[in-house]
């Protein structure tokens, strides 16, 4: 079995989207109240909870993106035919993710802001 695709790349890539936009909604408010330094530019108030996804992004891209140890240790008992898929465990792991995967996705909703 053959794993492609990077789970890492994708938290990111929707960590940048949830930041562009709300950055982007923050610019828009900024302009409309007319928020500009004294060289012209657009004064943006960045959110406590786009922060809080600066800092997000930082701690994905700090993490490996593959636990090269893990892997190599499963690899080789799969050749040895020694390597025992615990249902059970598996089935558990699954349900978990698919929970917290929900869980992000109300987060982030929560944290949107809305228009």
């Amino acid at each position: 079995m053959k794993i492609t695709g990077s789970a890492k790349g994708a938290a990111i890539r929707h960590v940048n989207q949830i930041a562009s936009k709300q950055y982007k909604k923050a610019s828009e408010r900024a302009i409309r109240r007319g928020d500009v330094s004294p060289s012209g530019s657009v004064v943006v108030h960045l959110s406590e909870s786009l922060r809080d996804l600066g800092w997000a992004r930082g701690v994905v891209e700090s993490e490996p993106d593959v636990r090269q140890e893990q892997v190599k240790a499963i690899k080789d008992r799969i050749e040895e035919k020694t390597y025992k898929v615990d249902h059970e465990k598996t089935a558990e792991k699954m349900a978990n993710a698919f929970i917290g995967e929900m869980s992000f996705y109300q987060a982030e909703e929560r944290l949107s802001p809305r228009e």
